[in-house]
């Protein structure tokens, strides 16, 4: 296979995985900064933060990784929202 028609595809597949990245990243903040708020409305202080993860980082991951990784960050902030929740 010539190596452009590899490049191209590589290319493809980084985008491929870009979109989703800002797709799980613009609802994971979504919701934690919706918990933020309503916690913040009953008089608490705790604060959910968003994973620190580089894009680079998420990049190295195929497609699934990344899914995982999204699904287990927004089970934990939503665990830590319904723990806070339930102590108050």
């Amino acid at each position: 296979m010539p190596k452009n028609w590899l490049n191209k595809k590589e290319k493809a597949a980084t985008l491929e995985k870009k979109a989703i990245i800002t797709k799980y990243k613009d609802a994971l903040s979504l919701n934690i900064e919706t918990y933020n708020r309503v916690l913040k409305q009953y008089g608490s202080s705790f604060e959910i933060l968003p994973p620190n993860t580089s894009e680079d980082e998420l990049l190295a991951k195929n497609k699934e990784e990344i899914t995982d990784y999204f699904l287990t960050h927004i089970k934990e902030a939503t665990n830590s929202y319904l723990a806070e929740l339930n102590n108050m």
